[in-house]
This record gives C-alpha cells, sequence and structure tokens, in this order.
C-alpha cells in the first residue's frame, strides 16, 4: 500500500470515530420525556363538535366516532364516570382539567383511559404515549 492510501485510510478511520463519539454523547444526552408524541391534541374527539362554551358535543347517533356506548336510538354515557358530562345539553366539558386529573393521575392519562374505555378515536389523546 502506497502512503496516500494508509493516510487517506487512517484520516477515515479517525473521522468515522469522532461521528460516532459525538452520535453517541447526542444519543445520550437527548431526553426523550421533551418530545411527547403528539405534541398537541384535537380539542375534541375526532368528528365531534364544539359548542360555543368550549364544550364537546357528543354526535348522533350511528355517526362515526361514538364509541361502544352506542344504545339503540341514542348515547349512553354513564354521567358518574364521565367528568364534565351535561345530559341536559349532551356534551362532555373537556377542557377543564381540574374535572380529569383525579385519582392521582393527569387529566391527559384520565382521558387516554376513558377515550380506550369508550372506543373513542381522539388524536392526540388516544394514542398519546405519556401514561
Amino acid at each position: 500500500m502506497d502512503s496516500f492510501q494508509i493516510i487517506v485510510l487512517v484520516v477515515a478511520v479517525i473521522l468515522l470515530i469522532i461521528i460516532f463519539t459525538s452520535v453517541g454523547i447526542i444519543t445520550k444526552y437527548y431526553s426523550l420525556d421533551s418530545n411527547v408524541f403528539p405534541s398537541m391534541a384535537n380539542t375534541c374527539p375526532d368528528t365531534w363538535g364544539v359548542d360555543g362554551n368550549n364544550n364537546c358535543v357528543i354526535p348522533a347517533s350511528g355517526s362515526i366516532n361514538t364509541g361502544v356506548l352506542y344504545n339503540g336510538s341514542n348515547i349512553n354515557i354513564d354521567a358518574s364516570n364521565t367528568p364534565g358530562y351535561d345530559s341536559n345539553k349532551n356534551v362532555i366539558n373537556f377542557s377543564d382539567n381540574a374535572l380529569w386529573a383525579t385519582g392521582g393521575r393527569s387529566a391527559l392519562c384520565n382521558k387516554k383511559a376513558w377515550t380506550a374505555k369508550n372506543s373513542i378515536a381522539w388524536d392526540g389523546i388516544s394514542n398519546a404515549n405519556v401514561c
């Protein structure tokens, strides 16, 4: 091997070591906790409307994303298990985190558990990775 090839090989190996070391250091100190996915959630579950008071309007029976609580012609939501539910207006208040942050869990985790229990799709909540 001639000296030019040896010099190029040594420089390439040194650069490779420097690159791998920097990637290792960056990976070690990079925190996944600061990068929660998704970074923001919709106000209401998918296909649900929002009224003037920032409450989520439950879709009509048989509509898309009404969950497993469909019961004949009505949505049968158990008010005792759904914080912020108003049966007179058929809405749920998801914006008041104080209502949802119960049992030592965050509002996001309780909303995620609620969506899983009721088979409701809610981008940013039902697919959150923080609970």
